[in-house]
């Protein structure tokens, strides 16, 4: 009923008026023009379309009050999103109000879909006259839908392929560990063996002579002992006595059999790198000879172990 009151006023007030198709306004007296387009005239059925109203007066937005505006009656569309806006814009020196509705629609069927006139009833705040003006019936074509790319296959390989990368990068990852684990054990093994070597070669230039001083020799070759006991083993032996140097070297796991060796070796050398008492040579030939087997056996174990 509502719809046909608007209809006839909207016929009683066409002498006054002038009208334009599909975005075109609608002229009235008030200096009040209403347009109506959408931004397409063919649209998919997969696809959705732009329709805008725009209301456009002379003056400040408080010139006119929109009475009733009522959305667009549609055939075989939609409306699934709703807008409005109002702007004030300056056209050379003269100030223009306009206040936008913008629907989103989406086509329902193939053929032509129809957007029917939409109604509007305004007063003029300064006379306070109403009237009511409508736009044009705008037309659309809905087309067959558009394919849409399927991008299934391509997220797969994708997928796939991501698979794959972290696939080689795994194993890459796990080849490289390896062998630096190698490498390392390897260059352990070396250096081990080169300590030894490196120790043996020292050790041999303390074998003595008739003209040696014994007890010089002695407090020598028992600090080249330590030395070498605290790089093999990685702890310090300053300061610990016999007992606790075996201790350490039990926690390290080394041979129970070359622990006690050791142990031996420090308390001989004790004896006479502390009381003052003279070393003879067969007594010192004796350290000596323990300490090379020390040295010698820790080189034949590691080389061993690298075979």
């Amino acid at each position: 009923m509502k719809r046909f009151i608007y209809s006839f006023l909207f016929l009683i007030s066409l002498t006054g008026s002038i009208f334009f198709v599909k975005g075109q306004e609608k002229e009235i007296k008030e200096d009040i023009s209403i347009a109506a387009h959408s931004d397409a005239t063919s649209i998919p059925l997969n696809r959705t379309v732009g329709f805008f109203v725009t209301i456009r007066w002379k003056g400040d937005q408080d010139k006119y009050t929109i009475d009733d505006f009522e959305n667009p009656v549609l055939n075989a569309f939609e409306i699934i999103k709703t807008s409005s806006s109002n702007i004030v814009e300056d056209v050379e020196g003269v100030q223009y109000s306009k206040k936008i509705y913008a629907y989103t629609l989406k086509p329902q069927e193939l053929g032509m879909g129809y957007v029917d006139g939409v109604f509007l009833k305004y007063t003029n705040n300064e006379t306070m006259k109403s009237n009511t003006v409508a736009t044009n019936r705008i037309g659309i074509k809905i087309t067959k839908p558009i394919k849409e790319a399927d991008y299934s296959s391509i997220i797969y390989f994708i997928l796939v392929l991501l698979l794959i990368s972290f696939g080689v990068y795994f194993i890459i990852f796990a080849v490289k560990r390896k062998r630096r684990i190698e490498r390392e054990k390897l260059e352990s093994e070396e250096k081990e063996i080169d300590l030894e070597g490196e120790y043996l070669e020292i050790i041999r230039k303390y074998k003595p002579d008739v003209s040696s001083d014994l007890n010089k020799l002695l407090n020598e070759i028992s600090q080249l002992l330590n030395k070498y006991l605290s790089l093999k083993y990685d702890f310090e032996l300053a300061g610990m006595n016999k007992d606790k140097i075996s201790e350490r070297l039990k926690e390290k796991n080394v041979d129970s059999i070359l622990v006690e060796k050791i142990d031996n070796i420090i308390e001989k050398s004790d004896v006479y790198r502390f009381s003052g008492q003279s070393i003879n040579l067969p007594e010192y030939e004796s350290i000596y000879s323990s300490i090379e087997s020390v040295i010698e056996k820790n080189y034949r174990v590691t080389r061993e172990c690298r075979e």
